[in-house]
């Protein structure tokens, strides 16, 4: 885990950095990046600039290394989306040697983007590009694990969100290579303490990322300790925005029209002509366009209460559909506690194999006789619960059959 002033993780380009040779034979690849485990460099082909990720010289011969970037190669190709780096293929080239390449992206980081100080409406807007990739990103079952700054680019040209640097993100359905990691600052306590990955800990990352990029609005977003959803939170912080804009917009209107009126009233009173008669008429518009004012405002309140019973209603539901996860959970935990407490019928070591194929064969076949019924997310729930439990049973059940621990494989 690094200091949340430190970027080790990020694995891209930032402002300030300077090429450096690696005395690699083609002039097409220089460093631009490195850390104790791995190298970042740029490269031209076929006439066009990408980026390539390989290890680095003290760890490019050991497997479980090598493993981790042809996993982070693995989680990238599952991901397409304008709001996340493009992956290429798996390459090597020699000097280099195994290496993942990706789109080159030219732009800044956001740290480097907040010094131009941008005005609210980009920030807005790069906030909900940010959610928009990461929603996407959890739709394909992929943590990142290291949202921050220094992992979120913005492109120069456009000003595009692009999130970055995959090296520790994780998936339910990858159960090798799991460990405790992020960067200080941005990782919640689940994240510092189990190897697992939740959709939460992105979300604790992400809430204390737009905070730093809205500072307004920081202490609000704070507050929101029971979102458990990317798009729910932004649906919350647009309806703020739009309020706060509407709030606006109904004041302006209703002091310039008292002022115009105000005006109108002093002129007539001064003329005391028939052009006085005109403009007092005039006045008496604007009065009744104040009141209309008004009526609106009473309107846009109704709309509110309204549109606060819909989103009780939805919570309501989403209270249910959590219930009713929750209750499958048990329930399927009840059946694989059953398979580990049966007596012993045969050879210790064949009985455990097959346990362990019952019980993994009992999550698989429930997860994709469901999958219509249940969400992507709460199916990633249900896998997740069961093979904890999974795991928590076969552990009970080794202490019981060897007198002495035996590890359990990952």
């Amino acid at each position: 885990m690094t200091e949340k002033s430190q970027h080790n993780y990020s694995g891209f380009v930032e402002g300030g950095l300077s090429l450096i040779s690696h005395g690699v034979d083609s002039p097409y690849f220089e460093i631009i990046h490195s850390t104790p485990t791995s190298v970042i460099w740029t490269g031209v082909v076929s006439g066009k600039r990408r980026v390539y990720k390989s290890l680095a010289d003290s760890v490019s011969e050991k497997e479980p290394y090598r493993r981790l970037l042809r996993k982070e190669f693995d989680i990238m190709t599952c991901l397409s989306h304008p709001g996340i780096v493009s992956v290429i293929g798996f390459v090597s080239y020699a000097g280099i040697g195994e290496a993942v390449e990706m789109e080159w992206i030219d732009g800044s980081t956001i740290d480097g983007w907040l010094a131009t100080s941008p005005d609210i409406n980009e920030r807005r807007r790069v906030v909900e590009q940010i959610m928009d990739a990461v929603s996407y990103m959890h739709s394909k079952g992929v943590v990142h694990r290291d949202i921050k700054p220094a992992n979120i680019m913005i492109t120069h040209d456009g000003s595009f969100v692009k999130i970055i640097d995959f090296g520790l993100a994780d998936t339910v359905s990858h159960v090798e290579l799991k460990n405790p990691a992020g960067t200080e600052g941005y990782m919640s306590v689940h994240q510092k303490q189990s190897f697992h990955p939740l959709i939460a800990d992105d979300i604790y990352a992400l809430r204390v990322v737009t905070g730093e990029i809205l500072p307004e609005d920081a202490r609000w977003i704070s507050t929101l300790s029971g979102v458990d959803s990317v798009r729910e939170l932004l649906r919350r912080l647009q309806h703020r925005w739009g309020r706060a804009l509407r709030r606006r917009l109904r004041v302006s209107v209703i002091t310039g029209a008292l002022l115009l009126a105000s005006g109108i009233w002093l002129i007539a009173f001064t003329l005391r002509s028939s052009q006085s008669r005109q403009l007092e008429t005039h006045a008496l518009e604007l009065q009744r366009t104040v009141s209309y004012a008004d009526s609106l405002h009473a309107r846009e309140v109704a709309s509110l209460t309204d549109s606060i019973v819909m989103l009780s209603g939805k919570l309501a539901a989403e209270h249910g559909r959590r219930d009713m996860v929750t209750g499958i959970i048990e329930s399927k935990t009840s059946e694989l506690r059953a398979i580990w407490r049966r007596p012993i019928s045969q050879d210790v070591m064949i009985d455990e194999q097959t346990r362990l194929g019952e019980g993994s064969q009992l999550i698989r076949k429930y997860i994709s006789a469901n999958s219509d019924r249940l969400t992507d997310v709460e199916l990633a729930s249900v896998e997740t619960a069961l093979t904890n439990r999974q795991r928590e049973f076969y552990e009970q059940w080794l202490k019981t059959q060897y007198p002495h621990p035996t590890p359990v494989a990952d």
